[in-house]
């Protein structure tokens, strides 16, 4: 007969035990890990969301200032062929 304690049995049962469930360290890294993503996920989108923000802004911004710019050679123009037309078209006849 074996040992108190050092039957084959009962180690091979502990080593599968211990290959299913993760130890302490696995389970903290694993936590840590995946709050890290979630957390920098959330900081990117954030990011992302402020950049399109700004983007927008600007665009905006610029087409009202080219709005209420206005510009004197489009007035010029206007004035002088009411139409619309080319300048260099020939009268028909």
């Amino acid at each position: 007969m074996g040992e108190k304690g050092n039957d084959p049995g009962q180690l091979a049962a502990a080593t599968v035990t211990a290959a299913i469930e993760p130890s302490v360290i696995e389970r903290v890294t694993t936590t840590t890990t995946a709050t890290l993503i979630d957390s920098s996920g959330d900081v990117l989108a954030k990011v992302r969301d402020k950049t399109v923000d700004h983007t927008a802004d600007a665009v905006f911004e610029g087409a009202r200032d080219r709005i209420k710019r206005k510009d004197p050679e489009a007035e010029t123009s206007a004035v002088a062929d009411p139409a619309g037309g080319a300048d260099d078209e020939q009268p028909s006849s």
